[in-house]
């Protein structure tokens, strides 16, 4: 065989090879970026538009110990749409945040309790589940509250895009965090079918009142007789939650702040509790406001001039005052109860 016929198999043969390999094998440069002046074309993708698939974002993991207080979406933005999923102690602490919020600068509020008394998170579940219409609806839209019985979980699901949605438990079940499982995940899953945006938090609420035999009797029937502990049980149970439910994004500590205002001489008999758990409708309503109105929308306590309506002759400066630091007290410390220097 003569070498340039040599020469022109073995090119014959490498060509082949190649060809062959282009054929099984994508162009390395097939992904690149096109060269100016050149249409991109377009990927074809299976993946569902990243506007139906829209979610809050997951916070990253909180020691439990320096839980977030204040919203991190808190922004003064015009509007706020906010549902709370609980019991009668929402509608304590809901009654004046409209006040409150657009009293700091927001035009459109709109605030909604579902609510069933003492409801525990596994009756919420079961009437999630059986579309149970058990519940009534607390709306508050125009600065005014009406209340409309025969709801479900579903109805106050869509009634609007709610901006924040909150967790709860009941008191009796607060400091006992077995019980709140399966329940609040599956409460969770099931509100963010509904609300795929909506940012969620968690409620600890406060202990009860023992100054009477009868609530000492129910302190010493679940609470291991004494008020503090129910608070430590309160608190630890929100931990507990926090740390297992991530997109849980903030805590209000209500707990602390109901506390640190009764270590003030202010607070005697139904001063602020009025019956063993509801807060009283003056001081106990704007304390619950307030505390909420700053995590949720992280409001300048010092700069608010808001009065309940009616109540302005309770209202001194010492209980304002007391009042206002009892709650920042426990924004700066939420684990522990804090004197309060107002007398």
């Amino acid at each position: 065989m003569k070498p340039c016929f040599k020469v022109f198999s073995a090119c014959l043969a490498l060509l082949l090879v190649l060809t062959g390999c282009a054929a099984g094998q994508p162009d390395p440069d097939e992904t690149a970026a096109p060269a100016a002046g050149t249409a991109a074309k377009p990927e074809e993708t299976t993946a569902v538009p990243a506007e139906e698939t829209t979610t809050a974002p997951e916070p990253a993991y909180r020691d439990p110990d320096e839980l977030p207080l204040i919203n991190p979406n808190a922004e003064k933005r015009g509007s706020i749409r906010y549902l709370a999923i609980g019991h009668s102690l929402n509608v304590n602490v809901t009654h004046y945040l409209s006040d409150f919020l657009r009293e700091a600068g927001y035009d459109k509020v709109e605030v909604a309790v579902l609510y069933y008394s003492g409801c525990r998170l596994d009756q919420h579940y079961d009437f999630m589940v059986h579309a149970t219409a058990a519940s009534r609806l607390y709306f508050n839209g125009k600065g005014t509250w009406s209340i409309t019985a025969g709801y479900t979980m579903d109805m106050a699901l869509r009634l609007t895009d709610w901006d924040y949605i909150s967790f709860n438990a009941a008191n009796v079940t607060n400091w006992v965090p077995g019980k709140l499982e399966p329940y609040l995940t599956e409460i969770e899953d099931h509100v963010r079918k509904y609300q795929p945006a909506s940012h969620f938090f968690w409620n600890m609420f406060w202990a009860y009142q023992n100054d009477t035999p009868e609530n000492q009797a129910k302190f010493n029937n679940y609470f291991q007789g004494t008020q503090l502990e129910m608070l430590k049980g309160n608190m630890s149970c929100a931990k507990v939650v926090m740390k297992n439910h991530p997109e849980l994004e903030f805590m209000v500590p209500f707990g602390t702040a109901v506390q640190n205002i009764r270590t003030s001489p202010f607070v005697e008999g139904t001063w602020l509790i009025r019956d063993f758990g509801h807060l009283s409708f003056d001081y106990g309503y704007y304390l619950g406001a307030l505390t909420l109105a700053k995590s949720i929308a992280d409001i300048d306590i010092d700069a608010s001039t808001f009065i309940p309506p009616g109540y302005e002759d309770r209202f001194t400066p010492e209980i304002i005052n007391g009042l206002k630091t009892a709650v920042k007290d426990a924004f700066e410390d939420p684990w522990s109860v804090t004197e309060n220097p107002y007398r």
